[in-house]
C-alpha cells in the first residue's frame, strides 16, 4: 500500500463524529483504505497491535490529553494573499482563503486551528512517525528523567506559495521534525475550504500530501475533526 496517487490523507477515523476507526476502510466517512495496511507498509509487514486502538484514541484527543508539547515552535498562520509583485503568473494565484494557523506538537500531530476560536478543524499526521508514537504510548509517555525525552517533532511548519507545475502555484506547508529525526512532509494547504461567494465549507480532503520522506507509509491524516 503505497502512498496514494492523489495525495490524498488516509483518515485515522471515520469524520461522522461516530469515533469508529478507520481499519480496513469503507466505514463512513473513512474512505477506501485501512489503517491495517497503513500500519504494514509503515512497519514493513507486521500486523497492527491489539492495543493500537487505545493509542488512537489518545492520540486524537478522545482520552488523554489533545496535544504533546509546543517545542522550538511559531506557528504559521494562513490568511489573504502574499504580494510577489511581477513573480510570473503569481498574480492569478488566489484561492479564496478562511484564515487557519497551522502548529506542530511533539505528540507529531500537525493540527490547523481556527485563529479566532482556537478550534481545531482538522490535523495531519506523519506516517513516519507511527512507530515512534506508538512505542512512547507503550512506555506509558515520556519518562521521569528528562534526559529520556523523545522527541517526535519538535520545529516550526513553514508556508509558502510555490511553483508546482509551470504556471501552476500551490500553497506548501513543509514540516521537519527537528532533533526528532531527519524526515520531513509536504503539504499542499492551498485551498483547505470550498467556497461559493462568502459561504465555505471544510473541502474533502482539506489538503493534499505532495511528499514524504517516509519510505513506504501512506500519507496519514485524522480528517475533519
Amino acid at each position: 500500500h503505497n502512498s496514494r496517487r492523489d495525495g490524498a490523507p488516509v483518515p485515522l477515523m471515520a469524520d461522522d463524529g461516530s469515533g469508529t476507526i478507520n481499519l480496513n476502510g469503507g466505514c463512513s466517512g473513512c474512505g477506501g483504505d485501512g489503517l491495517n495496511a497503513v500500519w504494514a507498509n509503515a512497519t514493513g509487514g507486521d500486523p497492527l497491535p491489539a492495543e493500537f486502538e487505545g493509542f488512537l484514541q489518545q492520540l486524537v484527543g478522545k482520552s488523554g490529553n489533545r496535544l504533546g508539547a509546543l517545542l522550538r515552535m511559531v506557528p504559521a498562520t494562513v490568511d489573504g494573499y502574499p504580494n510577489y509583485g511581477t513573480v510570473q503568473d503569481h498574480e492569478t494565484f488566489k484561492p479564496k482563503r478562511v484564515a487557519l494557523t497551522y502548529i506542530a506538537s511533539n505528540s507529531g500531530l500537525i493540527p490547523a486551528v481556527d485563529p479566532t476560536t482556537g478550534n481545531e478543524i482538522f490535523a495531519y499526521f506523519p506516517p513516519q512517525l507511527l512507530e515512534k508514537a506508538y512505542d512512547l504510548y507503550k512506555k506509558g509517555g515520556q519518562d521521569e528523567d528528562p534526559s529520556n525525552f523523545v522527541y517526535l517533532m519538535a520545529n516550526s511548519p513553514r508556508v509558502e506559495d510555490m511553483v508546482h507545475r509551470r504556471g501552476e502555484w500551490r500553497t506548501q506547508l513543509v514540516q521537519t521534525m527537528g532533533p526528532g529525526g531527519d524526515d520531513f512532509v509536504v503539504l499542499d494547504i492551498s485551498a483547505p475550504y470550498s467556497c461559493d461567494g462568502d459561504a465555505c465549507a471544510l473541502a474533502d480532503p482539506p489538503i493534499a500530501v505532495l511528499a514524504t520522506t517516509s519510505a513506504a507509509g501512506s500519507p496519514v491524516g485524522t480528517g475533519a475533526a
